[in-house]
């Protein structure tokens, strides 16, 4: 059972630091502890850097030690890090990189994935964790997320709607939908 204080934040270079800064505020004060995570190629800890340079993290929990079934939840931050953190140094048909093999032990456990606007990315590397999955995005990752097999949801006004949940993934079009994503998340850990 999930340490329902805990939880996993898989992070890369780039990241966006509007969310950054908002989950390390607003997770505290809801009781979680962010454990931010990566593969870490051998190394003890890696330190990251947002999109804008201005805030950094350290990781140090290495990707392929952690146990998905001890966290009440994984989050995918926007920005690039999605990008990065689907690199596998040998081809393989089906994704297998450290971050995307962690996110599919997630899927199979029941552990709820927040998924933050370009965070999608890591999902879109790996079909079998979107196909047929209703999801929402921004307008820059739609394409990839329906490339992926996954069902774009749209609002009246014929844009992706602000947050949608499809079993235990939770996805979000974008920084300015961050309180409902987190209240969300927190009801789904719930």
């Amino acid at each position: 059972m999930a340490d329902n204080k805990k939880i996993a934040i898989l992070v890369e270079h780039h990241f966006d630091e509007e969310e950054y800064r908002y989950l390390i505020k607003k997770l505290p004060e809801m009781g979680y502890q962010a454990d931010f995570m990566s593969h870490l190629w051998g190394l003890d800890e890696l330190v990251y850097h947002g999109m804008d340079f201005n805030e950094e993290v350290v990781a140090g929990t290495e990707i392929d030690d952690a146990d998905v079934n001890t966290y009440a939840a994984v989050l995918l931050i926007g920005g690039y890090p999605a990008d990065r953190l689907r690199y596998q140094n040998i081809f393989t048909e089906k994704n297998q990189s450290h971050p995307v093999v962690f996110l599919r032990k997630a899927f199979e456990a029941g552990v709820p994935v927040g998924v933050l606007d370009f965070g999608i990315w890591a999902l879109t590397a790996a079909p079998d964790l979107l196909n047929g999955k209703e999801v929402t995005t921004n307008h820059e990752a739609a394409a990839d997320a329906i490339n992926a097999g996954a069902k774009l949801i749209l609002g009246d006004d014929k844009k992706t709607v602000p947050l949608h949940q499809d079993g235990n993934l939770l996805t979000c079009k974008g920084p300015e939908f961050l309180d409902d994503f987190i209240t969300a998340l927190d009801g789904m850990i719930k």
